[in-house]
């Protein structure tokens, strides 16, 4: 041939080689037009460059093994509905100063971007893009691209939204006017971000503003991390949808650094599967300027009362809630609601909301609140929700530690209606009504200071199981109408029942500097205020005021308590009046002061169901000094009237009864009208010469009266009889004496004063008697007397006390028993003699106190049952005896049992055929120390250990396994059901057994495995050998290889199933080995063993097959290019093209085939091929 026709032919052949490439590997110029008319949607084939202006006439595929790649300051147009689907990779290579940009072709609205899951792990990056015209921008299903400066404008629908467990990583996105503009039938539209179905992004920075339902929409078992998110004006405008800058539901995102402002709801964490699980954390939140609700945590069912912690915030500001920059003001809900659900808020500050700040509906101990700062919220005029702070239905109370609120138009707190609450450290000040009102609740709160509220400190209406502890209120009441609005703590209605539980409680509380009474209790009972001070309060008021008239229906009605009162307050002038002012009320005031000027305490005790007073320990003082009025019964102790008494202790239509009544001035005047009695036990300095007593007036004065019974020898007699009587006022009374002969007497009357003056004092007469002897003498009953009544006894026998051991005691044999008399004496200080006798063993000790069987050289007591008597005798012969029973024993061991494994509830043992029972004696012992033998046995004849040859032992652990066939002493169980006994045997009494139900069930093999491979690559060979996993009853074996990310390797039910082979994708792979038998009871049941093993993503394979190092051609020379043999095993064989042989998976990779690209390159001519 000649030269010309050798260079034509390879020529050609490269003609037709380059015809036969696609178009679509080749640049698209600034100019490309894409219009071409295909029956099915444009493909693109390995890689592929975009540039300039690429109008499209319908959706465009890139394929799983190709590449996209836009160059930046491309303008792609879609068709209307027209997507870009990435089932490949996708790379946008815009830059800041010329972006990528996806429009409409002419008008309608295209579809965006969708990555699909193949394109999973592929590479895909978007950089600097805009996105308008769009009714989707970017639509992700489980795929993971990363997406940079995107921007999205007016999106009809969704601006980015994720599905499928999507995680992409997403940094500085903008989507602008979300559904501004259009209006759909359904309520999906107008949404920034929308995460859902599992998928978890982390999103750095992004701008959602001007949307119409969602800016971030968080929902369907959904996660991710979103750090630093700017949302703005996000309002429904008649959608069909609650419109929110962030909705959570159903999900556990993390969201930092998030502000929200002018939107309907701020944020809204919902709960509504209870299938799943919701809990957003969210930290460093600013919201703003709400309409409706800053931040709202509830659950849709509001009737399912499973609370838990749903929400989790930190460092949280919510401002202007329904405030002048709303959309529409005045309009609010609440700045921050929590609703039938649990959520914990630290650091947060709640100011200007035109509503209520904070309202909790349904919560319980679920929710916590730490550091809460509410500044100038609440609704005027409406109820409950002028306040800073409302809760109500909510009995079981959440939790409120650090809780400051100011400047609300209403109370601060308002609990109402079962809205229990509890906590710590809680400041109420400057607000325009009560700093706290309770209604209905329950409320426990230490560290509760309230100041410069409007109206009370803390108003407690109707309500039960209230605890304030640490309590100061301070300057309260100042903008009050009336006198409860005025008070520094007001208690109405707090309980109107007295019961056994239900208290209201104020523990160490001080009232100072209130504009009425410090103290205010209307119609309320079952209070009790522990360490109160109150001082400094409104002159012209009281400072506490009781007043209890109100109650006066069926059974309403019962005591306030008072201990360790302080009132100091400066009544002159027309503010004259008394310190304590209690009206038709029933007390119990134990320990009370009344400092500075004031008229003293005036009491009417007429109360509905006469309930008893007291007072105790008071400090008498003020220019009246004490007013009691109505008294059914008062009584008390230890009452001082102190000098700063200037007035009289007057009674009127009262009955009072008082111990060690004390007058320091010794000249305090004590008037009493007919209807008054005052019964005084041991007064100390009273004038009673000075009373004033009206007709039918009493005054008694009582004292005790001691008495000593001694013989000559001046020792007490005990149990002597003792009979005293009066010649006026007193029957007769009689009490034996105590053990050293001593009795009293107590609160006698010895006089009594009437308005004809004093009685003669009572004259009594005191008899004793003992022995035949008896003796009496008489005193005057004019103070406390001790007698002595002398008995002239002939010698008398000793006094016989025996403290051990009691009667009928049982102890084992030759055990340690202690006698003790020691008590005993002689009344004539004779010598004692003493002689213990068993009527087994005779005498047995002849001291007060011994002790037998304490070994060798000690007095023994044998078994058997013992008639013990302590015969006791002075030296003139006189004596006394006691017997008592007691039993010595060999007593039955004691036994204590635990198995492995453990009985069930029904006290049986269920174990399987072929495990192993231990059964734990530890603690087992016998009382006389007698050498044990212990053995297990079942109904069906097994004894062991073997008890054919006589034996003592007694293991603390007996280990048996049950054999599947019987050999010599040791039978197999017949039925899986017996019964099991543990026997212990002293060798003296019968055997204490005790027997137990046994179940036996076919087991489950356990799982055991092992993985073998050469290196850790997805190109290595695995295998996975469970050759050493056996059925302990030999039953045949189902087996299952499992991986978290291939599924089912392997099912087999043949022997060789216990082994597998093969290649696992790349990724971290929980292996699981799924065992169990062919035992019917086994259906459906397995036991799994599993592992953790990482698979290394597989190095690529470059192997050149054509041309070889032997080959030499000159350039007209066709050179065949072969490639044979490479490949990447993290690619599926079939992504590959199907000329020629491939290194490759032959099953898809679980996190999809990786993009792999051939390139053919010459050091001389560059890029030949891909």
């Amino acid at each position: 041939m000649d030269k010309g026709s050798r260079s034509y032919i390879p020529c050609l052949l490269m003609l037709v080689l380059m015809l036969s490439m696609p178009l679509t590997n080749l640049p698209i110029n600034e100019t490309s037009d894409l219009s071409m008319d295909f029956e099915s949607p444009t493909s693109a084939r390995a890689q592929t460059t975009w540039s300039g202006v690429v109008e499209l006439t319908e959706s465009y595929t890139v394929n799983v093994t190709d590449e996209l790649i836009i160059a930046p300051c491309t303008l792609v147009k879609l068709p209307i509905e027209a997507r870009i689907f990435v089932e490949g990779r996708l790379s946008i290579e815009g830059d800041a100063a010329c972006p990528v940009t996806i429009s409409q072709v002419n008008t309608g609205l295209h579809y965006g971007i969708q990555f699909n899951q193949s394109s999973y792990g592929r590479g895909s990056v978007i950089d600097n893009l805009s996105i308008q015209s769009s009714m989707y921008g970017i639509t992700i299903y489980g795929s993971n691209p990363i997406l940079n400066n995107v921007s999205i404008i007016n999106p009809s629908r969704v601006g980015v939204d994720l599905f499928s467990s999507a995680n992409p990583t997403i940094n500085d996105l903008l989507v602008d006017q979300a559904g501004r503009g259009f209006a759909y039938a359904d309520w999906r539209y107008g949404i920034g971000l929308s995460v859902g179905a599992g998928s978890s992004p982390i999103v750095e920075r992004a701008v959602l503003t001007d949307a119409r339902i969602r800016g971030l929409n968080i929902w369907g078992d959904s996660g991710g991390i979103y750090r630093q998110i700017t949302i703005d004006n996000i309002t429904a405008e008649g959608a069909l949808a609650i419109s929110a800058g962030v909705w959570v539901e159903d999900s556990r995102p993390l969201i930092t650094n998030v502000s929200v402002d002018k939107s309907d709801y701020g944020i809204l964490i919902r709960h509504i599967d209870d299938g799943g699980y919701t809990r957003a954390v969210v930290r460093d939140c600013v919201v703003t300027n709400s309409m409706y609700r800053g931040i709202y945590v509830d659950k849709a069912n509001h009737t399912n009362f499973t609370n838990y912690e749903t929400a989790d915030f930190t460092n949280t500001t919510v401002l202007g809630t329904g405030g002048p920059n709303a959309k529409t003001s005045g309009i609010g809900f609440a700045a921050i609601e929590v609703n039938a659900t649990g959520a914990w808020f630290e650091n947060t500050l709640i100011e200007n909301s035109t509503t209520v700040g904070l309202r909790l509906y349904f919560v319980d101990s679920s929710t916590t609140f730490r550091n809460l700062t509410i500044v100038n919220s609440g609704d005027p005029g409406q109820g409950a929700h002028e306040a800073g702070l409302a809760i109500r239905s909510s009995f079981f109370a959440p939790t409120f530690d650090g809780l400051e609120i100011s400047g609300s138009p209403g109370p601060g707190v308002s609990a109402t209606s079962g809205g229990a609450m509890q906590g710590s450290n809680w400041f109420l000040h400057n607000n325009s009504e009560d700093g706290l009102f309770i209604e209905s609740s329950t409320l426990i709160v230490d560290g509760l200071h309230l100041t410069d509220n409007g109206q009370s400190g803390a108003h407690v209406y109707d309500s039960r199981y209230v605890t304030l502890s640490n309590l100061t209120a301070i300057g309260n009441g100042n903008l009050g109408l009336s006198d409860v609005e005025q008070a520094g703590l007001l208690f109405e209605k707090s309980n109107d029942i007295e019961t056994n539980s239900g208290d209201v409680t104020c523990n160490h509380c001080t009232v100072s500097y209130s504009a009425g009474i410090g103290v205010m209790i209307k119609d309320s009972v079952d209070l009790w205020l522990n360490h109160l001070t109150v001082e400094n309060n409104a002159p012209a008021y009281d400072p506490i005021s009781i007043d209890n008239s109100g109650l006066t229906l069926g059974q309403q009605g019962g005591q306030v308590n008072m201990h360790n009162v302080v009132v100091k307050t400066e009544r002159q002038g027309t503010d004259s009046g008394p310190a304590l002012n209690i009206n038709r009320a029933a007390a119990n005031i134990d320990l009370i002061t009344m400092e500075g000027n004031h008229t003293g305490l005036i009491w009417n005790g007429n109360n509905n169901g006469n309930f008893p007073s007291s007072l105790s320990r008071a400090q008498l003082s003020g220019t009246t000094c004490l007013l009691l009025t109505e008294h059914n019964q008062i009584s008390g102790v230890d009452n001082v009237i102190t000098p700063q008494c200037t007035g009289s202790i007057t009674l009127q239509n009262s009955n009072v009864n008082w111990s060690r009544f004390t007058d320091l001035t010794q000249s305090t005047v004590i008037n009493l009208d007919s209807f008054s009695k005052l019964h005084l036990h041991q007064p100390n300095q009273i004038a009673l010469s000075s009373a004033i007593i009206a007709p039918s007036g009493e005054i008694d004065v009582a004292w005790d009266i001691s008495v000593w019974v001694q013989n000559n020898n001046s020792n007490g007699v005990p149990d002597s009889p003792v009979q005293i009587s009066f010649d006026q006022y007193e029957p007769n009374a009689q009490q034996n004496t105590n053990q050293i002969g001593f009795v009293t007497f107590p609160d006698f009357i010895g006089q009594r004063w009437t308005n004809l003056g004093p009685s003669t004092v009572s004259t009594v007469t005191i008899s004793c008697s003992y022995d035949g002897k008896s003796n009496s003498s008489s005193v005057q009953l004019d103070e406390n007397k001790i007698v002595y009544c002398i008995l002239p006894l002939d010698n008398q026998p000793p006094f016989l006390y025996w403290d051990d051991p009691e009667d009928s005691s049982v102890f084992p044999s030759a055990s340690e028993v202690e006698f003790n008399a020691s008590r005993s004496w002689d009344l004539d200080d004779d010598p004692l003699i003493w002689e213990w006798t068993s009527s087994i063993d005779g005498v047995i000790g002849n001291q007060a106190s011994f002790v037998v069987n304490q070994g060798l050289g000690s007095q023994s007591l044998s078994d058997g049952i013992h008639q013990i008597t302590a015969k006791l005798c002075d030296d003139k012969n006189n004596c006394v005896q006691q017997s008592r029973s007691i039993e010595l024993s060999n007593l039955i061991p004691v036994l204590f049992v635990e198995f492995t494994p453990e009985l069930n509830t029904f006290n049986e043992l269920i174990l399987p055929k072929t495990g192993t029972l231990k059964v734990n004696l530890t603690g087992t012992f016998d009382p006389e120390g007698d050498q044990l033998n212990c053995w297990i046995s079942t109904s069906y004849g097994l004894t062991y250990p073997d008890q054919s040859i006589p034996q003592q032992s007694c293991d603390d652990l007996i280990e048996y396994t049950f054999p599947l066939t019987s050999t010599a002493n040791n039978p197999a169980p017949p039925a899986d059901t017996f019964s099991l006994s543990i026997n212990v045997d002293d060798g003296v009494n019968p055997p204490v057994v005790l027997t137990y139900d046994t179940i036996l069930f076919n087991e489950i093999p356990e799982p055991i495995f092992e993985i073998i491979r050469s290196e850790n690559y997805s190109e290595n060979v695995v295998t996975l050998d469970g050759s050493q996993t056996v059925d302990p009853e030999g039953d045949n074996l189902e087996i299952e290889f499992y991986s978290s990310l291939d599924g089912v390797l392997q099912w087999s039910d043949e022997p060789s199933g216990n082994v597998w082979q093969g290649h696992l994708s790349r990724g971290v792979h929980t292996i699981e080995m799924r065992v169990t038998d062919n035992a019917p009871e086994h259906v459906e049941t397995y036991k799994v063993s599993s592992v953790l093993i990482s698979v290394l993503n597989s190095a690529p394979i470059a192997d050149i097959k054509s041309p070889t190092l032997a080959d030499s051609y000159d350039s007209s020379d066709l050179v065949i290019l072969s490639a044979n043999g490479s490949g990447d095993f993290d690619s599926v064989c079939t992504s590959f093209n199907a000329i020629g042989f491939w290194h490759c998976a032959s099953n898809e990779p679980a996190q999809g085939s990786e993009y792999l690209q051939v390139s053919w390159t010459s050091d001389l001519d560059g890029r030949l091929s891909s």
